[in-house]
């Protein structure tokens, strides 16, 4: 569908970013796990509990006041340490890039007890990753120390400083369907492993030069690509990605069946529309790629950045019908296998 991935920083993308934001996988299970019974919380259910406010706390700040959110999320010796980072990052968009990280991070929670815990949040369009170790003797939990590293290192694979990730510019003939559930999974997966042992924050060494500058490049790359879809040459674009906007806020099943293609889509439109008027509320564009064939946007919600959808569209043919694919990346786990293997039985 989209063109064959050149080197990554030789050819700028077109994507468009706007508000999205930080919010936990883990905030209806561990509500649901403290209510099943009527039972009191366990003492770690308490605390992740905890690390869910103060992160919804942080991400509230953050979105005012950047600077001063991270002040309060660190203690005095990480903040002085991610101090470091920005330093290294361009003064002129190194701000604007961690927004965006923000903006498009899902919590990843690990064990918890009334000391310590160990936490992450993950950007599935940037896939680059904040690894946090918290204390969480007070009653807001704060960083003492913290990873921030590709998504690539972090998983253990070779950093290759010219190749987007796949969650930026997928491959070619790859679904970015596909390329968010197979990092997210993948990326979650690694964390499980590591905090199930004890430690897992001495397993990465601070990110190096070049694992920052390739964060920045990513970082960089979207942020000068955000205002690509508002150029005139893409004008219709707009004005789609303005249609479907409102669509995904507002239509009802009918309505969006009669935008879409046959078969799988019509069932697409029947389970989307059934969301929570809160979750679709909050629908907005996120990621856009352009082709020759067809443009892809992504919205996601602004509260909940686990709910994603994707929709293409011929934007040169009128009223051409759209194709639409939505999911909660927090199932990767159990989605991306039966992708994969539907694509298996397509390549036949």
């Amino acid at each position: 569908m989209y063109s064959p991935k050149q080197s990554f920083f030789r050819r700028i993308c077109c994507l468009c970013l706007t508000g999205t934001s930080l919010f936990c996988t883990w905030q209806a299970s561990a509500a649901g796990s403290a209510s099943e019974g009527g039972k009191a919380m366990t003492a770690e259910q308490k605390t992740i509990q905890q690390t869910i406010t103060s992160a919804a706390a942080f991400r509230t700040l953050a979105m005012k006041d950047q600077a001063a959110a991270f002040k309060k999320l660190m203690t005095p010796g990480a903040f002085a340490a991610w101090q470091k980072i920005l330093a290294q990052m361009d003064s002129r968009t190194g701000a604007m890039g961690v927004a965006d990280f923000i903006n498009t991070a899902v919590l990843l929670v690990g064990p918890q007890t009334s000391d310590e815990g160990v936490c992450a949040l993950y950007s599935p369009f940037q896939d680059v990753i904040l690894l946090l170790q918290t204390d969480n003797a007070e009653s807001f939990s704060q960083v003492e120390n913290f990873r921030f590293l590709p998504g690539a290192v972090f998983r253990g694979e070779k950093l290759n400083a010219d190749a987007a990730p796949a969650s930026l510019l997928p491959a070619e003939n790859q679904p970015l369907t596909i390329a968010l559930m197979q990092l997210f999974f993948e990326t979650e997966k690694v964390f499980n492993q590591i905090t199930s042992a004890s430690a897992p924050l001495a397993k990465y060494p601070a990110a190096d030069t070049a694992g920052i500058r390739y964060i920045e490049k990513v970082m960089d790359t979207r942020n000068r690509c955000a205002l690509t879809i508002l150029k005139e040459e893409h004008q219709a674009s707009l004005f789609l990605a303005l249609t479907i906007r409102t669509c995904m806020k507002r239509a009802t099943a009918e309505d969006l069946k009669q935008k879409l293609q046959p078969g799988a889509y019509q069932e697409q439109a029947e389970s989307f529309a059934a969301l929570p008027a809160e979750i679709r509320e909050g629908m907005e564009l996120c990621h856009w790629l352009t082709s020759p064939e067809r443009d892809l946007y992504a919205f996601m919600n602004k509260l909940f950045p686990r709910f994603i959808a994707i929709v293409t569209a011929d934007v040169k043919e009128e009223n051409a019908k759209w194709t639409l694919e939505w999911f909660d990346i927090a199932n990767a786990k159990e989605l991306y296998p039966l992708y994969e293997k539907e694509l298996a039985k397509q390549r036949k």
